[in-house]
């Protein structure tokens, strides 16, 4: 399974922040945001502590990748 982080990433250009500012403000380690920009799973704890920080909901985030989506590419 994979996962879309494009939402998160089109909400941090709409707010003008970057990824850096996330790990500065000390919200999620780079590692997790590594993981995010590779379509790697992270973990509940960490979405959550990304929506609590930007303040919207987890699915604003993060989309499910169907496997059909994935075999077609």
């Amino acid at each position: 399974m994979e996962y879309s982080y494009k939402k998160f990433f089109h909400l941090l250009i709409e707010r003008d922040l970057k990824k850096a500012d996330l790990v500065n403000e000390k919200v999620v380690t780079s590692n997790v945001l590594s993981k995010m920009t590779k379509g790697e799973s992270v973990s509940l704890n960490s979405l959550s502590k990304i929506a609590t920080y930007l303040d919207c909901q987890i699915g604003d985030l993060i989309e499910v990748v169907k496997e059909e989506k994935i075999n077609e590419q």
